[in-house]
């Protein structure tokens, strides 16, 4: 069809028609663009086979008619779109979730059931059990987060084994080392963390299915092997009592439990009633308190439960008991490397951790009977208030035996740090000299003298006063292994801690011979006293950073220390003993002696929080990897 033919007529007596154009189109620039958009208009709208279409005149917008196809085709497509997700498509068993009416949650996933007759479940009904947990909370390296996987099967368990639903775990900085151990894991079960927990059994193995020990329905607490890769923070864990430990709870235990109080704490003066540790419990009245009020100490402990997920403020009787059992067995695989008889003289570098205070308190109790007890406590210069306050409770407080001849110092291996710092700036630390520190810590050896009663102390009598264990929880290379401390210079000094003494310092210590500091103040080897390290033994400074304190790859076969028989080899040939203790070790009767010592009030935890795992929880997990503490976590319950 030609130009002329698709040319649309316009009557001559039509008072709409346009005005008749000039005939040179050559000089009109409007005729020029106006034969353009014509001439545009016919290729984007060609005629049809049904008849002529209708076209555009001059600047008029297209027809409608033209555009209705494609506009069905554009909303068709947007509605494609609204119906897929940026990433993959909803499958269809979760197409109700975009429709609000049908209920505030997911339904539950169908779960698979036992066909009737069968004995076992066959392997193309189960698939691939490798990666197969249960409902475990892990991790597998350093470098990933918690991973929840919740996958749950109804197997027969092992014969000897028993499944216990976990309602509480408790968390320390130290479970954290546990994947330092396992940086290349190769085979297919996850590393999970924690060790210690406390449930109720769900399920039990043929081996215990007539047995009064252990059945379902029982409230259990325990702690997992710690060479097992398995975590302690898991909704239900298949135990093996011959390896993990496994201690059923009463009735009886859990009343007693509900009425204690086993958070420690530093920030107020308590009661009797109340349970916390207090300055002085000798006089309780309105008038002494408002003459003398509680002093607040300035701990770094970040405030307690203020969680966004809502839980019950008071911490469940069964969650008390899941707090003490790896501190406890850490304290005592500690001290078992001594017999401390009726005197014991006891050195705790790090004494302001978790671990610290169960040592202290375990040394007061009633575990052990000294007639006379020194020990000497080296902490952080933030920690130095709220350490007096809780030493307090054993020298004048509501642990006082006046029976007994107790000395317990408190010194700072730091300094208060009084130089401008801009902001954004990071504060440094700093250290008191090591000859400054190293006469603290004498002073504190010869406190126990007593001038007016006691023979002066020289080399004569010096070894009844030196120290039966050294205890380091976060590193003393800086102050106790060193060789430089300078004993002519501090006699030079009038030092406080001469009126113990009838001889210079140069030579009760024998200063002529060059030994590391802590050898001066080890009783002799011969003795049995011991350096015991529970970190990192070349740690160039105090540190409380986990990954910092325990390095399992200097634990190999060419580290004499790692085995107890090496170690006890290498140990004949030392001038003093030494033992390192990075790995957790259990023993289930110091889990029921820790146990007495909890339902007695005389075995208390800093707990930093008690929340819902679901809270945040990889928050809490940076923050005890950088600084000791603890967090008891509740399990979800399904």
């Amino acid at each position: 069809m030609s130009l002329e033919d698709q040319k649309i007529e316009v009557p001559e007596n039509d008072t709409n028609a346009p005005e008749e154009l000039p005939t040179d189109s050559s000089s009109d620039p409007i005729s020029q663009e106006t034969t353009t958009i014509e001439e545009q208009a016919d290729e984007v709208a060609p005629a049809t086979t049904s008849g002529k279409k209708k076209k555009s005149v001059g600047f008029a917008p297209l027809p409608e008619e033209d555009l209705k196809e494609h506009h069905e085709e554009v909303h068709k497509k947007e509605q494609e779109r609204a119906k897929s997700n940026p990433f993959h498509k909803i499958p269809p068993e979760l197409a109700y979730l975009e429709k609000k009416s049908r209920g505030p949650g997911p339904k539950a996933l169908p779960t698979y059931k036992k066909p009737a007759g069968t004995s076992a479940y066959t392997a193309q009904e189960i698939g691939n059990l490798r990666h197969t947990n249960f409902k475990e909370i892990s991790i597998q390296n350093k470098e990933t987060e918690l991973n929840f996987n919740y996958p749950y099967i109804d197997l027969p368990i092992p014969a000897h084994q028993i499944v216990v639903n976990v309602k509480f775990a408790s968390l320390n900085s130290y479970d954290l080392a546990k994947i330092n151990q396992y940086l290349l894991n190769l085979s297919n079960m996850r590393v999970g963390l924690g060790y210690e927990f406390a449930g109720v059994i769900s399920d039990v193995g043929t081996n215990w299915t007539n047995s009064t020990e252990y059945k379902v329905g029982d409230v259990v607490i325990g702690i997992v092997d710690p060479i097992d890769k398995k975590g302690s923070l898991s909704s239900s864990l298949l135990i093996n009592p011959k390896r993990d430990v496994l201690i059923k709870v009463d009735d009886a235990i859990l009343a007693k439990a509900s009425t204690l109080d086993v958070e420690l704490s530093f920030d107020k003066a308590g009661t009797e009633e109340g349970g916390e540790f207090e300055v002085d419990s000798s006089d309780s009245s309105d008038e002494s308190i408002a003459a003398n009020p509680p002093v607040v100490s300035n701990t770094p402990v970040k405030d307690k439960r203020k969680s966004s997920y809502a839980i019950e403020d008071e911490i469940p009787a069964l969650a008390k008991l899941a707090t003490f059992p790896v501190l406890y067995c850490r304290a005592k695989q500690m001290l078992e490397h001594v017999k401390l008889k009726d005197t014991a003289n006891v050195l705790i570098n790090g004494a302001d951790t978790n671990l610290g205070f169960t040592l202290v308190q375990l040394l007061n109790s009633s575990v052990y009977s000294f007639d006379r007890l020194n020990i000497i406590l080296i902490v952080r210069e933030s920690s130095y208030k709220y350490m007096s306050n809780f030493v307090s409770q054993f020298t004048k407080g509501k642990y006082y035996d006046p029976s007994k001849t107790k000395n317990i110092t408190v010194l700072t291996f730091d300094s208060v740090n009084e130089d401008l710092v801009l902001p954004g700036e990071k504060v440094p630390i700093n250290y008191k000299k090591p000859s400054f520190f190293a006469s603290e810590v004498i002073a504190a050896l010869f406190e126990p003298n007593v001038p007016e009663i006691d023979s002066p102390i020289n080399e004569s009598n010096i070894q009844s006063y030196k120290l039966d264990i050294i205890i380091d929880l976060v590193g003393s290379k800086k102050f106790f292994q060193t060789s430089s401390i300078k004993y002519e210079k501090l006699d030079e000094i009038q030092l406080p801690l001469k009126i113990h003494t009838n001889a210079p310092l140069s030579k009760i210590f024998n200063s002529k011979v060059k030994e590391p500091f802590l050898v001066k103040i080890l009783k002799p080897k011969k003795s049995g006293s011991a350096f015991v390290s529970g970190c990192k033994f070349a740690l160039s400074e105090p540190t409380y950073t986990i990954d910092k304190q325990i390095d399992y790859a200097e634990m190999s076969a060419l580290n004499p220390w790692t085995q107890k028989w090496s170690s006890n080899l290498f140990n004949s040939w030392t001038y003093y003993n030494y033992y390192e203790d990075l790995e957790l070790k259990v023993k289930r009767d110091w889990i029921l002696e820790g146990l007495e010592l909890l339902l007695d009030g005389s075995l208390k935890f800093r707990i930093d929080d008690y929340i819902d795992w679901r809270n945040n929880y990889r928050a809490y997990i940076k923050q005890l990897k950088v600084d000791d503490g603890k967090v008891l976590f509740k399990i979800e319950d399904f």
